[in-house]
């Protein structure tokens, strides 16, 4: 059976990580350089957010609109939302702590969980 490879679409996130919200893309000199979003998996809304070179001048900004995509979402929705620190994003406690994250004592995947009251 051949396999090909092809961007995913939003189906494809779907089958994989649950529902996704609001997955937002940080374009600088049209090249993707962050993106986050929701995904909701369990009955629970998960919060994602990653970021390549380039990004670093615009990191204020992007913050900022992390944060308001979760402040609107919060708006429409009762829900507690979740992260999980990285490893390889040093600067993920700092950022999660910025944007209303506590951490638990839960772990996924070896990563510890955090939440954030909508």
């Amino acid at each position: 059976m051949p396999c090909s490879i092809r961007p995913a679409t939003a189906a494809d996130v779907a089958l994989f990580y649950g529902t996704s919200h609001d997955v937002q893309v940080a374009v600088v000199d049209g090249r993707p350089v962050a993106i986050g979003g929701l995904v909701e998996e369990d009955g629970r809304l998960w919060a994602f957010f990653n970021v390549r070179d380039g990004a670093d001048a615009h990191s204020v900004r992007i913050v900022r609109l992390l944060h308001r995509g979760l402040s609107r979402t919060a708006e429409v929705r009762d829900t507690v939302f979740v992260a999980c620190d990285a490893a390889q994003f040093p600067q993920a406690p700092r950022l999660l702590r910025l944007l209303g994250f506590t951490p638990t004592s839960e772990t996924r995947n070896g990563l510890k969980v955090w939440k954030c009251p909508g």
